[in-house]
């Protein structure tokens, strides 16, 4: 475990510039074997990349057409580095964030979003500078007639890969990139971070010497790769 603290901003550097791989390789170690949320959760642009703390957001379908109670006020719950996670309750058919929710957050500091379901106003997620989008699909419709906003900041559950569902509690941290994106509880994420970035260190290594033309078994048996 790391002795030293590190600042949110630090960490959500640092685990920017890792991948998913060795972050996998790390929990897996740790026998969380199930933190990968659904593949079919991907980013709307390959190179699209969110590491920061969960700010979650639950929804439920509409019964009717006529307006709803007004739920409660998500804006309130963003701050700086968060990502939004956002459980849209099975409503599979509409975008369940915009280009105003997703412009708004990012003026309070918010880095990205993660959908269990759709976005709309897809252009302007891929206009905000160093946004991260991750969803199942787009979609032009308002999902205001479709669903409503219930709880925020609680315990949520999205659908996984290995599993059903995977929990995410607020302040989790997300890490998403071309590969998907995962869970890390958030009393290891630092511990997480360290040993990745140690994965890492030594993939990249041993796959310069690769590259160079030794054999990758004796690279993979020397640096523990692979």
């Amino acid at each position: 475990m790391p002795k030293e603290k590190i600042s949110l901003v630090e960490m959500c550097e640092r685990y920017r510039k890792l991948y998913g791989g060795p972050i996998c390789d790390v929990l897996d170690q740790m026998k969380l074997h199930s933190q990968w949320l659904h593949k079919d959760i991907k980013p709307l642009r390959y190179d699209m990349v969110v590491a920061g703390p969960a700010v979650t957001a639950k929804a439920i379908r509409r019964p009717r057409w006529e307006d709803a109670p007004p739920g409660p006020d998500l804006m309130e719950a963003i701050y700086p580095h968060c990502v939004l996670v956002w459980d849209p309750g099975n409503e599979d058919q509409s975008g369940h964030v915009g280009g105003i929710t997703s412009n708004s957050i990012y003026a309070r500091g918010c880095q990205g979003v993660v959908v269990d379901g759709g976005i709309r106003d897809s252009y302007q997620h891929l206009r905000i500078p160093n946004w991260g989008c991750f969803c199942r699909y787009t979609s032009p419709l308002e999902q205001g007639y479709r669903s409503v906003l219930v709880e925020v900041e609680k315990p949520i559950w999205i659908s996984g890969s290995l599993t059903y569902a995977v929990q995410v509690n607020p302040g989790d941290f997300i890490f998403g990139d071309s590969d998907g994106v995962i869970v890390i509880p958030r009393d290891i994420a630092h511990e997480v971070l360290v040993k990745a970035e140690d994965i890492a260190a030594r993939e990249r290594e041993g796959v310069e010497r690769i590259r160079s033309g030794i054999d990758a078994r004796k690279v993979k048996e020397e640096y523990h790769i692979g």
